[in-house]
C-alpha cells in the first residue's frame, strides 16, 4: 500500500509567572509572562512498497509579555525556551 499521512497543527501557549535566573547570582525570580505561537507539520507513510518516510517540522515564535526586571534576567529566561527545533 502506498499511503501517505500529512498532519498540521497551529498552537498558542501562555505561561504566567515565568521563572528566570540571574546569570550572575543564580537567583530565581518570577518575572512576567511568555506567549508561544507556532505550527507543527508532519508526514509519515509509504511512497513506494520499499520506501517509507517519516518527518516533521516545528516552528515556535516566543514573545515575552510584561516588563522584565532587567536585560540580563530577560536574556537568561529566553535561553531556557526553544525558539526553533526540528523533531
Amino acid at each position: 500500500d502506498e499511503r501517505l499521512s500529512l498532519t498540521a497543527a497551529v498552537f498558542e501557549t501562555r505561561k504566567t509567572d515565568a521563572r528566570s535566573s540571574d546569570p550572575i547570582t543564580g537567583d530565581v525570580t518570577l518575572s512576567g509572562s511568555n506567549r508561544v505561537r507556532g505550527i507543527e507539520l508532519g508526514v509519515a507513510g509509504s511512497i513506494t512498497p520499499k520506501w517509507q518516510v517519516w518527518g516533521g517540522y516545528s516552528y515556535m515564535d516566543l514573545v515575552r509579555v510584561g516588563t522584565p526586571l532587567n536585560l540580563i534576567t530577560w536574556a537568561a529566561a529566553m535561553v531556557a525556551i526553544p525558539i526553533f527545533f526540528p523533531f
